[in-house]
């Protein structure tokens, strides 16, 4: 969603909705984000630069995580 979208919409309650959950799910995203030990996300990152598909990429870091 870009600015002209927001600026030119016909809808500005449909847009102003759609805003709303798009903020709720980045301001949640990176409060869980906060909540990782540094170590787990160093796991994570290096799981996300080693060229697997993101299926697998997913069942590692399940995997770190209930273990």
């Amino acid at each position: 969603m870009g600015w002209e979208e927001i600026c030119l919409s016909d809808r500005p309650d449909v847009v102003r909705g759609q805003f709303l959950k798009m903020y709720e799910s980045k301001a949640v995203s990176a409060q869980n984000e906060r909540l990782l030990p540094d170590s787990l996300k160093a796991q994570i990152a290096t799981l996300a630069d080693s060229g697997n598909t993101g299926l697998e990429q997913a069942g590692n870091i399940l995997r770190l995580l209930v273990s």
